[in-house]
Order: structure tokens, then C-alpha cells, then sequence
């Protein structure tokens, strides 16, 4: 009867509780594969919704992006797109510093934001 208690339980849950239940270690960290568009032309770099809705501040205007290889920072304006408040991005900064690791298509970055989410480390894993 407990597990039919507690099964109920759980299929009860408000949809802001789900999360909860998911291990929420994984959310902060995620890859991005490196396209020749992104190594050769100015572009933004965007944060995967999760990333938007569950480890950054809703009012977060600002990142600092930390090298792994080097420590060198780089401070990041944090942009919201009008069109989902979700859909988040750095191009400010974003595009220095992807110049200064000379990325090539196919390379994939690392990223962990801390908590508080302050700092992204990148780490570039050449291909």
C-alpha cells in the first residue's frame, strides 16, 4: 500500500517539481561541435534551453567564459532573444575568444557553468 501511496505521490507532483527527480548534476555542463560556419564567420554562441531555464539567473546579464588551458577570462554580455526568454546567448566577447583559440570546424568545447553561474569553463578538445 506504501508503493501505491507513493506512486500516486509522485504522479501528483507540480511540473516545477519534476526536475527534482532528474539529476540536475548533468545540466550545467554540455558540448558544442564547432561548425566551419561558427570557426570562419561571426556568430553568437547559444546556451541549450536547459541551460537557459535551470542553471543561469532569469535576470543574468552577464558570464564570464574561463579557458581550462589557460585561465585567461573574458567577461560576456548575456542576451535574450525576443522571441523565447529561453533562448540565450553570448556574442560579446564570445567572438574574441573564439579567435584567440583559433577553433576549427570540428573542434568540440567543453563547457561547465559553476554554481553560482558566474564562470563557464571551456575546454577545446581539437579534432
Amino acid at each position: 500500500m506504501d508503493s501505491e501511496k507513493d506512486g500516486n505521490q509522485n504522479c501528483c507532483h507540480k511540473s516545477d517539481d519534476k526536475f527534482d527527480e532528474i539529476d540536475r548534476v548533468d545540466f550545467p555542463k554540455f558540448d558544442v561541435n564547432v561548425t566551419d560556419a561558427m570557426a570562419n564567420s561571426s556568430q553568437v554562441l547559444h546556451f541549450p534551453n536547459r541551460v537557459s531555464k535551470y542553471v543561469l539567473l532569469e535576470n543574468q546579464q552577464q558570464i564570464k567564459l574561463r579557458d581550462v588551458e589557460t585561465g585567461r577570462i573574458i567577461r560576456c554580455p548575456i542576451a535574450t532573444s525576443t522571441r523565447y526568454k529561453y533562448e540565450r546567448y553570448i556574442s560579446e566577447g564570445w567572438n574574441d575568444y573564439k579567435l584567440e583559440k583559433m577553433l576549427n570546424a570540428g573542434d568540440v568545447l567543453r563547457c561547465t557553468i559553476e554554481d553560482p553561474p558566474t564562470y563557464m569553463n571551456i575546454e577545446v578538445i581539437r579534432r
